[in-house]
């Protein structure tokens, strides 16, 4: 009886502390990109893939006609470098994450490759979206997904 005790308390120690142990992991910086733009990846670049944006507004760009990609940078206004601080993408516009992430597809693909929650990423609460944040030393890459399908990527950098 007591063994089966000892051994209980272990396997729930063990489900506790094992999902901890992943949580300080990486992912590769180079998995940290949408449509092959990465956190601070210069403006110019940016337009050099995609051509000149659809709207500018206090320094965040917006390409495509539901303005489906939308690149922040710091304010060029107060003279700091113009280069990408964030980076969303809200519709299946064929923008992929080196790991084939695009919205529109089942998360099931990308938690294939990462897991739940492989690193740790900056803790915010979105009521509407399952959140499935992975950290690398390019900032954070964010999936948010709702009803099984991802609806939204993000890259920004590590608040944490």
């Amino acid at each position: 009886m007591r063994t089966l005790c000892k051994n209980l308390i272990l396997l729930i120690l063990g489900i506790f502390i094992m999902p901890l142990s992943s949580v300080n992991a990486k992912i590769p910086a180079e998995q940290v990109a949408i449509g092959g733009i990465t956190y601070k990846a210069s403006i110019d670049y940016i337009i050099s893939i995609y051509g000149q944006p659809s709207r500018v507004k206090n320094g965040t760009y917006y390409w495509g006609k539901d303005e489906s990609l939308k690149v922040t940078t710091w304010d060029p206004a107060k003279g700091e470098t113009n280069y990408a601080t964030s980076i969303t993408c809200t519709a299946a516009n064929g923008l992929e994450t080196p790991v084939g992430g695009a919205v529109g597809m089942p998360v099931d693909n990308v938690l294939l490759r990462y897991g739940r929650n492989a690193s740790s990423a900056p803790d915010y609460i979105d009521y509407d979206n399952e959140v499935y944040g992975y950290k690398s030393d390019n900032g954070c890459l964010i999936y948010r997904a709702r009803n099984g399908k991802i609806v939204k990527i993000e890259i920004f950098k590590d608040l944490t």
